[in-house]
């Protein structure tokens, strides 16, 4: 009995000891495309059972490390998802789905579901067109959502290399993007090449140039504009079938190489822009290069610095402003109409033909058309000179008939 009895506590010490030592650490980092130097911090680990339970999560801090302890054993899964601003996408992620389309390259796993941005499970010209179009010229979210992660399944018996994830803002083929707040910058600027007059009603065309040396794969450009000053009457992008839309406040133009490279003969424009001014406006009103504009090489990748030139725009001064008087002759009373470019006090002085000063007052205008009533009930018969000088200093004058 005594025998019997040694046997089975025996027995049950050798089940107790194996769960206490049956609960495991399941640990790892989460790396950006799976690149140790690159890890991703702020992101929810899920730990699931095979059958989809969720049984904790972690988030991981500056250095992506998560850690899930006193696991029995067992097989789970590892599933992920963040809310970090997700970046770097751009018209070299679409050149590389081209190129997978075309079979000249292999995705990893990653990559594969960075360039999958419909989320259907497939890479092909839907997602290589909604980067191209809907994101970058109309902005539209991916429908893959922002993030994406591999899931990864961890057996509490076999754990060979540990329990990393990898993980990918949706749409960065090329993987450049680096998850820490800090932005793709390239030197790219706007500089001016002579001058563009603009005159109310007249619409002006001008080119947007790069140096018609280098050789473009394609080209992603934004030009940032005061939808108040300018009116966007057309836009002429290079290359067939060149994507563009002007919205809000910007012009966004998009295009890549055909496969067939039939309209490679590129000759230094990029665009043909015209405008038409808008309102009561005086001095230079430009277009702005975006931040977000880039262009490629022949191999698609960025061209890191590159200098892009256009003409000034300008209006000349006074050129929108205009004074009338009416009716004319006027008898007690007359109205004064006058057109500004800026607010403020107008100064008017009128004088007789023989030069002396008769009258001389003060107005307050807003910018664009007043009109105001001039007392004449003072005046003899006859002609006058109207001078008004505006709050800018512009000068404008017209004559006054009294009978």
């Amino acid at each position: 009995m005594k025998r019997i009895l040694l046997t089975s506590m025996f027995a049950l010490l050798l089940v107790i000891n194996h769960q206490v030592f049956a609960q495991n650490t399941i640990d790892g980092y989460v790396l950006y495309r799976d690149n140790p130097q690159v890890p991703i911090p702020d992101v929810q680990v899920g730990l699931y059972t095979t059958g989809g339970t969720l049984i904790n999560t972690y988030t991981t801090g500056d250095n992506g490390y998560y850690a899930f302890t006193n696991i029995p054993d067992g097989t789970y899964v590892l599933s992920s998802t963040t809310e970090i601003d997700p970046g770097g996408v751009d018209l070299y992620d679409a050149w590389l789905i081209l190129q997978y389309i075309f079979g000249w390259i292999e995705f990893t796993p990653i990559e594969f579901m960075a360039a999958d941005v419909t989320g259907n499970g497939v890479v092909n010209m839907v997602d290589y067109l909604f980067i191209v179009i809907h994101y970058f010229i109309y902005g539209q979210p991916f429908p893959a959502g922002e993030w994406v992660f591999l899931d990864v399944e961890v057996s509490t018996f076999s754990r060979e290399g540990g329990g990393n994830v990898a993980g990918s803002s949706t749409g960065d083929v090329g993987g450049v993007w680096v998850p820490t707040g800090r932005e793709l910058i390239d030197e790219m600027i706007l500089e001016h090449e002579g001058i563009a007059n603009l005159q109310s009603g007249q619409i002006v065309s001008f080119p947007v140039k790069a140096p018609s040396l280098i050789d473009l794969a394609g080209y992603g450009l934004v030009f940032e504009f005061d939808p108040q000053v300018l009116e966007i009457v057309e836009v002429v992008p290079f290359g067939t079938d060149a994507h563009y839309a002007v919205v809000d406040n910007q012009i966004r133009m998009s295009w890549i190489q055909n496969y067939d490279k039939s309209d490679r003969s590129f000759e230094g424009v990029l665009a043909t822009i015209a405008v038409r001014k808008k309102g009561q406006v005086t001095g230079d009103i430009n277009l702005r290069l975006g931040k977000e504009s880039h262009i490629l090489d022949n191999t698609g990748e960025r061209i890191g610095y590159l200098e892009l030139t256009a003409p000034k725009l300008s209006i000349a001064a006074g050129e929108g402003s205009s004074l009338r008087l009416y009716p004319m002759p006027a008898s007690g009373t007359t109205n004064l109409e006058i057109t500004v470019d800026q607010a403020g006090s107008s100064l008017v002085s009128v004088f007789n033909m023989q030069g002396q000063l008769v009258d001389q007052f003060s107005i307050s205008v807003t910018a664009g058309t007043n009109n105001i009533i001039v007392d004449l009930g003072s005046y003899i018969p006859g002609s006058y000179r109207l001078i008004v000088q505006t709050a800018d200093k512009q000068v404008m004058k017209s004559s006054l008939y009294v009978r």
